[in-house]
């Protein structure tokens, strides 16, 4: 759904719908069971059902910013809704009634209209102002919108972050300030097929931010992929791009790899892990399977100055790595019973019923890691812990 079309629906504008009122209908009505699409997709119910007022149909002004993904405030003080978008910011007060996009004034046809003390905006005046096409079909009783754009949206530190996932793009807006920054990047295009999506932001030294636009996609939902682009000025730095296969097994695959690293900047393509400053300038890059020996793709669970927690795409077991020799161990000989072991060698890692190693991190204590450890077969739960070898003295 667009952006555009957040703002477009928002705040005004008339949406006549041919057919949609009768010549006898009351001056103002609350249809039955209109449904709204967004790129001819449906989305989730409205809390408040749209209102028809002498030919013009209104709509509850907080919906509309939860069905696009953008982010409505209200200022007590002024008595004035702040609704922010790609678009930019837009503020409304009713008494006296303003309205402004990006700090300019802004006159439309109709006007937005409080209802028990809930503001419902009309349409068809944004959507042209913003270019977005709505529509109505009488037959279906569909409000439907249409846009060039699809976003997600995050936030971090007052700054809002919406990503296109089909022009590639991210946008962000500060708060405190009127116009939005769009930047373009390099990204390829996001793969069609989108099951469950989630986009992250890391704001960081130096005014930069981190986007990362995680995805489960393909039939019936086998891939994930994790797209990062770091976003300085207008500019986009750097990205990366990391693809995995869920191999449908019961073990929870978590592409959720971290952001960022004592507020550096993390880019990842699932084999190299760069730690980057706000200028997109490598501090540090680990090749995973170099020092694995394993020509896999890898998630990182958890990074610290000294050593690193990852998993590989395929076995799914735990290793730990320690930067300071670049060498890795595979925790669960370190941790589990020999017996459990043998188990977990013997289970097929296809399977869809394969445990992987059973090992969670909870937590770190100096040099100690603590994991809590699941039985392949009883699932009965134990603390272990890991002490992370100390170099050899000289």
């Amino acid at each position: 759904m667009n952006k555009t079309t957040a703002l477009l629906f928002l705040l005004s504008g008339s949406l006549v719908f041919s057919g949609a009122v009768p010549a006898h209908a009351a001056d103002e009505a609350s249809p039955p069971s209109i449904t709204i699409t967004l790129n001819d997709e449906y989305t989730n119910p409205v809390s408040q059902p749209p209102i028809l007022l002498n030919g013009t149909t209104y709509v509850h002004v907080r919906d509309l910013a939860r069905l696009l993904s953008d982010e409505l405030k209200w200022d007590e003080r002024t008595q004035t809704a702040v609704y922010l978008s790609p678009s930019g910011r837009l503020t409304l007060s009713l008494s006296p009634y303003r309205l402004s996009l990006n700090g300019k004034p802004v006159t439309l046809t109709h006007k937005a209209i409080s209802r028990s003390g809930r503001i419902f905006v009309p349409l068809k005046d944004f959507a042209g102002l913003l270019g977005v096409q709505a529509g109505w079909d009488a037959a279906d009783r569909t409000i439907e919108l249409h846009s060039a754009s699809r976003y997600w949206k995050a936030s971090d530190q007052g700054t809002l972050v919406w990503f296109d996932s089909l022009k590639r793009t991210v946008t962000y807006l500060d708060e405190a300030t009127s116009m939005p920054v769009v930047v373009p990047t390099s990204l390829p295009r996001v793969k069609y097929g989108i099951h469950q999506a989630e986009l992250q932001v890391r704001k960081l030294n130096g005014g930069a931010v981190l986007a990362s636009f995680t995805i489960n996609y393909g039939e019936p939902g086998i891939f994930y992929a994790d797209y990062r682009v770091l976003v300085n000025g207008r500019k986009a730095v750097d990205t990366s791009v990391a693809v995995y296969q869920t191999h449908m097994r019961a073990v929870s695959l978590n592409p959720v790899n971290p952001l960022s690293f004592d507020n550096r900047a993390l880019l990842f393509d699932g084999k190299r892990l760069r730690l980057e400053n706000s200028q997109g300038t490598v501090l540090r890059e680990v090749d995973l399977p170099q020092i694995t020996g394993l020509d896999d793709v890898f998630t990182v669970e958890q990074v610290f100055d000294d050593y690193l927690l990852v998993r590989p795409n395929g076995v799914y077991t735990l290793i730990g790595i320690d930067l300071r020799t670049d060498t890795a161990d595979l925790l669960y000989r370190k941790l589990v019973p020999v017996e459990d072991q043998k188990i977990i060698d013997g289970w097929e890692w296809t399977a869809v019923d394969y445990p992987s190693d059973g090992l969670t991190f909870l937590r770190r204590d100096g040099q100690k890691l603590i994991f809590r450890y699941k039985h392949p077969l009883t699932h009965t739960e134990e603390t272990v812990t890991y002490e992370i070898p100390r170099p050899d003295s000289d």
